[in-house]
């Protein structure tokens, strides 16, 4: 009977705790309607939270041409051979991706506008030059005065590994969402 009663015991509390942890949060498909979240990706029913498809475009955009800006300061790097900062644009292009997919769609253009700026600063370094089109417009500005300090950013990225600045001279990235 002990032997019955332990076995059921551990049943339940390994059942129970695997029903916890799929229930914690950033687990599943996502905020529900009403459902208010103030962790990193602040889903709410407001301006950023998933229901909102402005915000969800513009970060696609901001996205997109930050992907072709690093790609223009890989290229630069690879010519003029002084990668410092490569790693750190493409570390916040990768998490502004994660970002995205998750439903963060303000704080993905937050760091997806860090590595634009990272990578404006290879470019600079290595005598390439920026293109106009890819210069913060009007819609991005907007962004970029909101956006939390770049000290601030490059924390948040927390133990995500960055890498060494010459490792990414040469490998295809897919940094876009495409």
């Amino acid at each position: 009977m002990k032997k019955w009663y332990i076995g059921f015991m551990v049943a339940v509390l390994i059942g129970s705790f695997s029903v916890t942890a799929l229930a914690g949060p950033g687990r599943g498909p996502g905020p529900g309607p009403g459902h208010r979240y103030d962790g990193p990706g602040r889903y709410d029913k407001g301006p950023g939270g998933p229901g909102d498809r402005r915000v969800r475009d513009d970060a696609r955009f901001v996205i997109h041409r930050t992907a072709q800006v690093i790609d223009d300061a890989q290229a630069a790097a690879r010519r003029g051979h002084r990668p410092m900062g490569l790693a750190q644009a493409v570390a916040h292009q990768r998490w502004a991706r994660d970002l995205y997919w998750k439903g963060a769609y303000r704080d993905a253009i937050y760091h997806s506008l860090r590595a634009r700026n990272i990578a404006f600063q290879v470019l600079e370094n290595n005598r390439g030059w920026v293109r106009r089109e890819y210069r913060r417009d009007n819609m991005e500005e907007v962004y970029f005065r909101s956006s939390p300090r770049d000290k601030d950013l490059d924390l948040s990225l927390g133990m995500i590994k960055v890498g060494r600045d010459d490792e990414f001279i040469s490998i295809r990235l897919n940094l876009d969402l495409d």
